[in-house]
């Protein structure tokens, strides 16, 4: 996530909206020096076979999905 800061600074970006369900993403892009002022979190579709998927990813790196 340093590489994506370092090209969002040179972009001049200082301040970005960001599509994820990560709040880890949030933290090192802050800790980077780029300020997220809103995250806006992508609901993905839950099928029999994500579910499980999608459950691990809530319960092990907290991520943020509805309905899982």
């Amino acid at each position: 996530m340093i590489f994506c800061a370092g090209i969002l600074k040179r972009l001049g970006a200082k301040r970005i909206r960001l599509l994820s369900n990560n709040p880890e993403k949030v933290r090192q892009l802050e800790n980077s020096g780029v300020r997220v002022v809103e995250l806006v979190p992508c609901q993905p579709r839950i099928s029999k076979t994500s579910r499980a998927y999608l459950k691990t990813k809530k319960s092990k790196m907290g991520h943020l999905l509805k309905g899982v």
